[in-house]
């Protein structure tokens, strides 16, 4: 059998969350590591002011547009994902919740195991890395979701958010406080809630001042402004990968092709409607008598710093800013089945 010379032991598609914490563990295994990743890397003064800068903040190359956030239309549900080293941290609002005690006893996996019990040291792992923190301080945002809690009659849920965002002094740069100085310095939050556009003041915990950056430390290269369109054997016979239609030709790498995580939408209901506040999932489609509504999602509970449930499985955040405020009106037209 031929001997291969490998450039890298383990290849790992995407610096996002998944991707990071991959790469940081393979690599102290001893493995040599490399992350390919189709966005560019971005320092925080880089990042966009507002999404009217559609230059810096949209993904679409076939209108030239080379910005973090891809916008993806499926046949029910309407979703952004992040281009850019670091993945969706490096626009989100840190918000890091738990999962609930109902979800890990829940009937498809409660036999195989105590899945609390199993990744409680794995959550305090994560929020450590991440830099978790229970948001310290309460805005008159917070004080009107309260109220709103209060009308629901369910008050007892609020709760500030468990945040990866470093609360110092406001706007004062410091040596890295989490990892004994090892880290990047970090600036304290100024709380001007700009979180879903990008935190220029460098706050926010984003994977690039944690997980990647201890992997590049430890040897891990990341391949920027590359994208995996297809995985090919050794030894198979060469083909023409086929390219999604905004794959910028230019910044092509050509390994097996990946498939899309985003297309766990598919599980999504295609009847009746469907909502979420999960932030990958911006909003549903759900059709009525031959007609599809579209709804827009709740979804910026990253910025908020707090949440309340106004009945069971629904939580509702609150806007701290004009920018995040774009995020959670609710906003509903019909068109055409």
């Amino acid at each position: 059998m031929t001997k291969h010379t490998f450039d890298f032991d383990w290849l790992v598609i995407g610096s996002g969350f998944g991707g990071s914490v991959s790469a940081l563990r393979l690599a102290e295994k001893g493995y040599r590591v490399a992350v390919i990743e189709r966005g560019r890397r971005y320092r925080d003064e880089d990042l966009p002011k507002s999404t009217w800068q559609f230059g810096k903040y949209f993904w679409a190359p076939a209108l030239g547009l080379k910005g973090i956030m891809r916008m993806r239309l499926f046949r029910h549900v309407f979703t952004p994902s992040q281009i850019a080293v670091g993945g969706g941290s490096v626009v989100y609002g840190g918000v890091l919740y738990r999962a609930k005690p109902k979800f890990f006893d829940d009937a498809q996996w409660r036999s195989l195991g105590r899945w609390d019990q199993l990744l409680q040291p794995h959550y305090d792992t994560a929020e450590y890395m991440l830099g978790v923190k229970t948001v310290p301080f309460e805005s008159v945002n917070q004080q009107l979701i309260r109220s709103m809690a209060r009308h629901f009659g369910t008050e007892d849920t609020f709760t500030p958010a468990p945040t990866g965002v470093y609360f110092g002094e406001p706007g004062k740069s410091v040596k890295d406080p989490y990892f004994e100085g090892e880290g990047p310095d970090r600036t304290g939050c100024t709380r001007c809630g700009a979180c879903l556009v990008g935190c220029r003041v460098g706050a926010v915990n984003s994977l690039v001042k944690n997980y990647l950056w201890f992997a590049e430390k430890r040897g891990v290269q990341v391949l920027a402004e590359r994208e995996v369109v297809d995985v090919t054997p050794l030894g198979a016979p060469r083909r023409q990968p086929r390219l999604p239609r905004d794959h910028p030709a230019p910044r092509c790498v050509v390994c097996p092709r990946s498939p899309d995580l985003q297309r766990a939408a598919w599980f999504l209901p295609a009847a009746h409607s469907a909502r979420t506040n999960c932030w990958p999932i911006a909003s549903t489609v759900a059709r009525y008598r031959g007609s599809v509504t579209v709804w827009a999602n709740w979804c910026a509970r990253t910025a908020n710093r707090s949440s309340l449930c106004a009945c069971p499985g629904t939580a509702i955040p609150g806007a701290t800013s004009p920018q995040a405020a774009a995020c959670t009106s609710i906003k509903t037209h019909t068109l055409s089945s």
